[in-house]
């Protein structure tokens, strides 16, 4: 999704109806398409749309301060002022507070071995 919005879409609708093609033929679709994706760079603005996505998993568990906070965050990331960590940091820690089995599995979260530190040049 912070790569290329209109080729996750694809994806979604490929994986949803895989049940009408075989499982060697969805996979080559799949990992074409996902190249394809991530073939355009992820932009400020891209990611920026990730974690309001991600975000909206936590609307029924933050109150307004605590969403002013994360918006906060996503502006400043998105005006340059603070790395992509930050944001996504605190949104590691409501979903430590508040689980979520879905955002659990989504490799954008941590896709890096902390010690790299990759995402604090982001």
């Amino acid at each position: 999704m912070s790569h290329h919005v209109p080729t996750y879409k694809e994806i979604g609708r490929l994986l949803s109806g895989s049940a009408a093609t075989s499982i060697h033929e969805t996979a080559k679709q799949f990992i074409t398409l996902l190249m394809t994706g991530l073939g355009h760079m992820a932009t400020r603005k891209s990611h920026c749309n990730v974690l309001q996505h991600i975000q909206g998993y936590l609307k029924r568990y933050l109150g307004p301060a605590d969403k002013s906070e994360m918006n906060t965050l996503i502006t400043q990331y998105r005006q340059g002022q603070i790395p992509l960590v930050v944001p996504i940091t605190l949104l590691r820690h409501y979903f430590r507070l508040y689980k979520s089995g879905y955002i659990d599995r989504q490799v954008y979260m941590q896709p890096y071995p902390e010690q790299l530190a990759l995402r604090n040049l982001i």
